[in-house]
């Protein structure tokens, strides 16, 4: 198959799931040519348990980097710590062929077959540059729940898995948030179909049902990263309308507060103005669906 894959991880205090993720890689049909694994400053066992596969897995490269602080101390809340570990591994990945890279985060478990699955499909459909399979979330009792990322026209950032050419096209991951959502819009906007094969299932440990105070804590930094991407004020207001109308009802306020609220702190718009443009006119498509009833195709 092809030069064959490489996969990237980022992982913080994963020791509870990172055996089964390892797992979950060792056992594939089709192994990875190279898997960067990168500690952003785990204090737990995390960095043992890897260290532990890589000596006994050859095509597992282990990685630690150091939480970033501004000038005062605190953590630096811009630059995200997956943009920081695909910058260190893209230098590591520089001579290693591929010609498939995936994102696989520290807490998702899979069946052995995955990506070999992923990649029939991504070489049957050669105009796909990012793809996946469906990315489940477990519910409290470890099972599927029935929702995740499964939509057909978007790959969760769990699981995406970039055709090379695609991910140089539109230069990786951004370091302003939401980075899955924009390469999402990046790859689209560049000519490539995005693609989620639903069939090709993949696990994700996430927290499923959160208190509600955390939902809204949620949504309202939503609400203020849209705002940093360009988002409009019309598609919040739309938006909250919708959350408000559907349970569990009180989220949906927050993502009009959050947008607010980083327009009153006048911060600043993190992506060019192409982007911009783009992710807006998406926008627009989206709500037009939502008000025909229509899906979104991408």
């Amino acid at each position: 198959m092809t030069d064959g894959y490489v996969l990237v991880t980022i992982a913080y205090n994963e020791e509870e799931r990172i055996r089964e993720v390892l797992d979950s890689v060792i056992r594939q049909q089709v192994r990875p040519v190279l898997w960067v694994i990168i500690s952003d400053g785990s204090t737990d066992s995390t960095d043992d348990l890897v260290r532990k596969a890589a000596a006994e897995h050859p095509f597992i490269r282990f990685f630690r980097q150091e939480k970033k602080r501004n000038e005062t101390g605190r953590l630096d809340m811009v630059t995200s710590a997956k943009s920081r570990g695909w910058a260190t591994a893209l230098t590591i990945l520089k001579n290693v062929p591929h010609e498939y890279l995936g994102n696989l985060d520290a807490d998702v478990i899979f069946g052995p077959e995955y990506y070999r699955e992923v990649l029939l499909r991504m070489e049957a459909h050669p105009a796909v540059g990012l793809g996946g399979g469906g990315c489940y979330n477990l519910g409290e009792d470890g099972q599927p729940s029935g929702d995740g990322f499964i939509k057909p026209y978007f790959v969760g950032g769990p699981v995406q898995f970039f055709r090379r050419r695609c991910f140089e096209e539109i230069g990786g991951y951004s370091s302003s948030g939401h980075d899955d959502v924009v390469a999402v819009a990046k790859a689209r906007m560049k000519g490539w179909e995005v693609r989620c094969w639903p069939e090709v299932k993949a696990y994700h440990y996430s927290d499923t049902f959160p208190r509600m105070r955390d939902k809204i804590a949620v949504c309202f930094r939503m609400g203020q990263m849209d705002y940093i991407m360009g988002g409009t004020l019309g598609f919040q207001i739309a938006r909250t309308i919708d959350g408000i109308l559907r349970p569990p009802f009180l989220p949906g306020p927050a993502f009009l507060v959050g947008w607010i609220r980083a327009w009153l702190d006048r911060r600043p718009i993190a992506l060019t103005p192409d982007l911009v443009r783009y992710m807006r006119w998406e926008q627009r498509r989206k709500f037009l669906a939502r008000l025909s009833g229509r899906p979104f195709t991408g």
